[in-house]
């Protein structure tokens, strides 16, 4: 790809979509936490398949259905 291709992206957005690329998505607590155990080594990598598992089981508990294992 030439850089000018590469550049006309960024014209190519509307002023909405330039607004919405820039919002911070966390809080600056929410990242202050996360690096804070990064750098106390607590952060936890975490499997995005036992992740999705994990989050399946906690939503039918919560609908009720009982306790999933």
């Amino acid at each position: 790809m030439r850089n000018d291709e590469a550049d006309s992206h960024a014209d190519d957005l509307s002023l909405a979509e330039v607004e919405a690329e820039a919002v911070v998505e966390y809080s600056e607590e929410f990242a202050a936490m996360i690096l804070d155990q990064d750098t106390n080594g607590r952060f936890q990598d975490i499997d995005v398949d036992d992740m999705l598992a994990l989050l399946d089981r906690m939503i039918l508990e919560a609908r009720g259905l009982g306790s999933v294992h």
